[in-house]
This record gives C-alpha cells, sequence and structure tokens, in this order.
C-alpha cells in the first residue's frame, strides 16, 4: 500500500510536496491563487492519493483558489465509472468546456480515457483574468497517440479567446505536455506553440518534463535573441519554461542540445521545487527555488 511518507518514485512522497508549499506560502504571504501544471497526483484513479494531495496542500486548500491543468497522470477514469477524480476535485471556470471542443477532431480519438475525457471537459481547458493579466489553461491528454486530436479540438476555442483577450497586458498559459523541452521538438502540434507566439503571449508554464527549463524568447518558432536572457523585453517573444517538481523525483537530463533552451537544470533528486510568479507594473517576475 502507499503511505503518505512513500520514497518510492512511483508513490512520489507527498510529504516532499508538503514541504513545498510551506515553504512557498512563507515567501508569499497572501498569494492571489496556486498554479498547478499537472500531474497532482500519480495514479489518476486513486482515491488515496487525491486525499494525500489535499493534506499536503493543509489549510491553503481551503482559502488559496487554485488552477490545475490536467496532466497524463490524471486522466485516468475507474473501470465503468466515467468520471475523472481530477474534475470532481476542482471548481475551474467553465468556459472552455465539451461544446467547445471541436467535435471533428474529437471523432477521431479512439483512446478510451481521452474519449471519456473529450466527452466531461468542461473544466480541463479555460480562461480567466486577474488584474491585467489573462489566463489560459490547456488539456493536453494523455501522452497517447490520440493527443494530438484532443488539442486540435481546442484550437478554435484558443483561438478566439486569445483573439478576445489580445489588449491584455499580460497573458500566460498553462499545460502540461511541453512544447520545447528536452527531447527538442514540439511533437505532433506544430501550430500550437505559431498560435501562441503570434499572439505575443508573455508566458507558458509547463508540466511533464520534470526539469527546470526555459527558453529564450521565441517568435514564429526561431530564437528571437540570445541577448539579456534574464531581462527580457515585453512583447519580443514568449518565454516557456517547465517547473520541475514538488514531488521527490527530478528527470535526468536527456538530450542537452535544445538550442531553444537557455536553462536546462536537474533539481537535487530528494529536494522538492516550486515557483513564485509576480506581476508588478511592468515587470512579470519568476523565480524557481527547491526547499533548500
Amino acid at each position: 500500500g502507499m503511505t503518505w511518507h512513500g520514497t518510492s518514485t512511483s508513490n512520489k512522497g507527498f510529504m516532499y510536496a508538503k514541504s513545498a508549499y510551506e515553504q512557498a506560502l512563507k515567501e508569499v504571504e497572501n498569494p492571489a491563487f496556486i498554479l498547478h501544471a499537472g500531474d497532482v497526483v500519480e495514479n489518476g484513479d486513486n482515491k488515496k492519493q487525491w486525499n494525500y494531495f489535499f493534506k499536503a496542500l493543509g489549510d491553503a486548500g481551503a482559502s488559496i483558489p487554485h488552477f490545475a491543468a490536467i496532466g497524463n497522470h490524471d486522466v485516468v477514469s475507474k473501470g465503468s465509472d466515467p468520471r475523472f477524480y481530477f474534475d470532481l476535485h476542482f471548481n475551474h471556470p467553465n468556459n472552455g468546456g465539451s461544446e467547445k471542443l471541436n467535435q471533428y477532431h474529437v471523432n477521431k480519438i479512439r483512446n478510451t480515457h481521452l474519449k471519456r475525457l473529450a466527452e466531461q471537459a468542461d473544466e480541463t481547458f479555460y480562461s480567466f483574468d486577474y488584474g491585467d493579466a489573462h489566463f489560459i489553461v490547456l488539456n493536453t491528454g494523455n501522452y497517447s497517440s490520440d493527443d494530438r486530436y484532443i488539442i486540435e479540438a481546442q484550437r478554435d476555442w484558443l483561438e478566439n479567446d486569445l483573439e478576445a483577450n489580445k489588449c491584455a497586458k499580460w497573458t500566460v498559459i498553462l499545460f502540461h505536455e511541453p512544447i520545447y523541452h528536452r527531447l527538442g521538438g514540439n511533437e505532433s502540434r506544430p501550430w500550437l506553440n505559431t498560435l501562441i507566439e503570434s499572439y505575443n503571449v508573455d508566458l507558458v508554464i509547463q508540466g511533464h518534463s520534470h526539469l527546470v527549463t526555459r527558453t529564450y524568447p521565441m517568435k514564429d518558432g526561431k530564437i528571437v535573441t540570445k541577448l539579456n536572457p534574464d531581462q527580457i523585453t515585453q512583447g519580443v517573444g514568449t518565454v516557456y519554461t517547465t517547473i520541475g517538481s514538488t514531488a521527490l523525483n527530478h528527470d535526468g537530463m536527456g538530450s542537452t542540445n535544445v538550442e531553444e533552451c537557455m536553462l536546462i537544470n536537474t533539481p537535487i533528486m530528494q529536494q522538492s521545487a516550486y515557483t513564485t510568479v509576480t506581476i508588478k507594473n511592468d515587470k512579470l517576475i519568476m523565480t524557481v527555488k527547491q526547499t533548500d
């Protein structure tokens, strides 16, 4: 069985996540909300793991709004029960949703879990505003060959949302499977980065890859500049990040020749990573730390 203090990489050790939350909340005393880049649990159909996750969050879970992108480990429904625990545990905005999915692409999905997900995608892609920032959350599926259909099915909605909010001072997008990452390439969705970059999105926060990475500013799939990568002028290009893991397992470097990435860092194995983002006046500052 799984214990709260599990240290095996399959159990992830939710107590490590607890330490990351506690430290982050000491550092940012009154956060507007928490963003989660997906893979909330290891086994999406394991109720006990969901309970451990909320135990890790503690009181913060009751008082701080929490927005999550669904990760491939979260896209698991139990046998004959079509519901996803992810959906039952989060109360997200419902301005994306099944009725906005392009059915032409949904009809190509064969994968059982992804088919179920398409039928109840209501709160798995959505957008919201906070202050002068616009946030968009997308659903990248369950790491199957059918992922491109579920992502393609959100394309019209995404284009409309970006267009309707193009006057927002800041735009931040959150999703699980990265576009630019340690293995390079952008899988079978080459239109996604082009669309994001054409709307001058400022920051893309990604999960999945348990590394800390950051790209140079990107435009039309190309590096805009390699100068001053820590001080990027707004509007120049889109910066993509992956933010490590709040659990104890981090990925090895794999291929390190991803030219789009100005930074690829594998965190110390037994240390949780967490990220703080502050938007103030004309600056967006993002910092990734480990609990040490």
